[in-house]
């Protein structure tokens, strides 16, 4: 597994209680790109990348289903995400 942030690779943390699951990286917070590679085999098996969101500027509501029919006990979830122009999530924090 590699770690990439904004292009750099960086050295995964070796606590025996992460190895047998997953990895875990110690990076101070900088805006920009965290990019995650996993090989098998010596090829690419995934990857997954996160990336720093720019000011609030919609709401997306995702709901569970997409036809609901009108009964006392029927329930539909609806998850709201708060994101920047570029449909990236933004963190909701107190301050923000």
């Amino acid at each position: 597994m590699a770690n990439h942030l904004d292009s750099k690779e960086k050295e995964p943390r070796s606590d025996d209680a992460v190895k047998r699951y997953r990895l875990r990286w110690d990076v101070p917070y900088s805006p920009g790109e965290l990019k995650a590679v996993s090989y098998k085999a010596g090829l690419v098996n995934g990857t997954d990348i996160v990336k720093t969101s720019g000011k609030a500027a919609g709401i997306i509501a995702d709901a569970d289903r997409k036809n609901v029919v009108a009964k006392e006990n029927q329930l539909i979830y609806v998850t709201i995400s708060v994101v920047d122009g570029i449909i990236i999530s933004v963190l909701l924090t107190p301050t923000r």
